[in-house]
């Protein structure tokens, strides 16, 4: 999903209070900016009813390349995770293919 489709949803929503566009797309961009410069801090990111974003450290490694099959280098980085809350991922696994919009 990208962020003007978030902005479609929350526009459509009843919770909006009348926001236009412009105030719903900025009010997203500072959120994501928000949760960037805390994850890039050190800091997790909670949001309450919905799950917990983390900066995971990942170490250098060995892979194999896709194209020619040789051993490539992947360096350590960082990588953004996040873990939803139950009842989120529970709803989730509950859906079956036709319900779930293409």
């Amino acid at each position: 999903m990208l962020i003007p489709d978030l902005v479609d949803i929350l526009e459509r929503s009843d919770s909006c209070f009348g926001l236009s566009r412009k105030t719903i797309s900025k009010i997203i961009h500072d959120m994501f900016g928000t949760i960037m410069t805390t994850l890039e801090s050190g800091e997790q990111v909670s949001i309450r009813g919905f799950g917990t974003f983390e900066l995971r450290h990942r170490k250098a490694r060995k892979i194999k390349g896709i194209k020619y099959q040789e051993d490539v280098i992947l360096e350590e980085h960082h990588k953004i995770f996040f873990k939803s809350i139950r009842r989120l991922r529970t709803g989730i696994k509950g859906l079956d293919d036709s319900e779930i919009e293409k």
